[in-house]
């Protein structure tokens, strides 16, 4: 009996413990962090959200990233910042990865969000709610001086901005568009609210669209296509007028398109809306699996003409690109170097401060026999990091008689 009381105080001590050990073990899923800034615009504190790309912490040092805002972010920002994330994964990306920033209404959402003022609610009736409305411009101006200085001065940011807001948050995006295009260079318009102040924003639609051009500019509207039923929203209207604005004026440069969501209604069309209108500002940014296997010569040409449509410099993704360089070198069944050196190199020529390019490149050279170049390939990673250790093994093995 005596012999047998340790094992079964083990198992004992085993069962007892376990259920510590697996809290313990349990670790939150994060998927941003949160901050806070003080605004001398708006004088007072206003907190944001911040998601980094996952290639940030290996690759700031040598590329920047665009950025996109997100409104009503203490609502959004989780499920956005995740989509934007699955829609830049991956070995054929929608779209280029981005730092993603969800900025918070801390409570001040009507007054922030109104380009004017009105107590009309969307019932068509006085509604003492809205009092605080009226300070759009003062929000943008705190966005424009204080929130995206402090983002461009603390992260690797390229300059190009997108701007997303849904519903009541819709106006700043559209009134930013209309009264300061430089800001930003692409505006996203989830159903934005139409109706308030007698629909001032078709107003403006009209004055704008019809007068002014719009170079490298996008805009993506959503509206949903279920109706509100008019005795109790008598100023629902029609929700595709700025669209009727937009197809009589169609603005020069506007890349823009307009969806309305069969099916969906208000409420539902939030996330799906904002990955479609990720989608159509980035329009050929996501490469073909035909040109990734097999023409991987025309990807520089077609990341050109996007980077040319939007004014800013897009390149194909790193991690994407080599991936398909040592695909094509190493883990298909019928390999292709001469499509595998193809990529390598287009990522030395996007990336060229990027140590992990060079080395690719530099294996998929010394595997075609090229010694010399294989070896000025590893040198160029050495110089961006002296420490990396493939590089120093390969150019040892390539220190002897090198024949081209």
């Amino acid at each position: 009996m005596l012999n047998r009381m340790p094992a079964r105080l083990t198992v004992l001590l085993a069962l007892i413990l376990l259920p510590v050990v697996s809290i313990q073990a349990q670790e939150p899923v994060t998927i941003g962090t949160e901050h806070t800034i003080q605004s001398e615009v708006l004088n007072e504190e206003r907190s944001y959200f911040v998601a980094l790309p996952e290639s940030y912490s290996w690759s700031k040092d040598y590329r920047n990233y665009p950025v996109v805002y997100i409104l009503d972010g203490n609502w959004y920002f989780a499920p956005f910042a995740t989509a934007a994330r699955q829609l830049a994964a991956d070995v054929s990306p929608h779209i280029p990865e981005m730092i993603i920033i969800g900025v918070s209404n801390d409570g001040q959402r009507v007054r922030d969000a109104s380009p004017t003022r009105s107590l009309i609610g969307y019932e068509g009736l006085k509604d003492e709610g809205y009092g605080a409305s009226g300070g759009g411009d003062r929000f943008l101006d705190f966005l424009k001086k204080d929130l995206i200085p402090h983002i461009e001065a603390t992260y690797a940011t390229s300059g190009y901005r997108l701007l997303a807001g849904y519903s009541f948050n819709g106006l700043p995006v559209l009134h930013s568009l209309f009264t300061r295009p430089e800001m930003f260079g692409a505006y996203i318009a989830i159903d934005p609210s139409q109706w308030w102040d007698d629909f001032v924003i078709y107003k403006r639609a009209a004055d704008t669209f019809g007068t002014r051009t719009f170079e490298n500019k996008a805009l993506y509207l959503a509206t949903q296509s279920e109706p509100y039923p008019v005795q109790h929203f008598p100023t629902a209207g029609d929700l595709t007028n700025v669209a009727d604005i937009l197809n009589a004026a169609n603005p020069v440069g506007l890349h823009w398109a307009h969806k309305s969501y069969s099916g969906d209604n208000h409420h539902t069309l939030q996330l799906t809306a904002f990955m479609d209108g990720l989608k159509h500002v980035f329009n050929g940014h996501k490469p073909t699996l035909e040109t990734l296997y097999t023409r991987p010569e025309v990807i520089g040409a077609q990341y050109e003409a996007l980077s040319t449509r939007l004014g800013t410099t897009i390149h194909p993704n790193e991690g994407a690109i080599n991936f398909m360089g040592h695909n094509l070198m190493s883990y298909l069944k019928r390999p292709d170097l001469e499509k595998a050196l193809v990529h390598f190199r287009l990522n030395t020529k996007s990336y060229p401060g990027s140590a992990n390019a060079w080395i690719s490149l530099g294996l998929g050279l010394k595997a075609a026999g090229e010694q010399n170049q294989a070896a000025t390939a590893f040198e160029r990673a050495l110089a961006i990091k002296p420490d990396n250790q493939t590089a120093q093994r390969e150019l040892q093995a390539l220190s002897g008689p090198r024949e081209n």
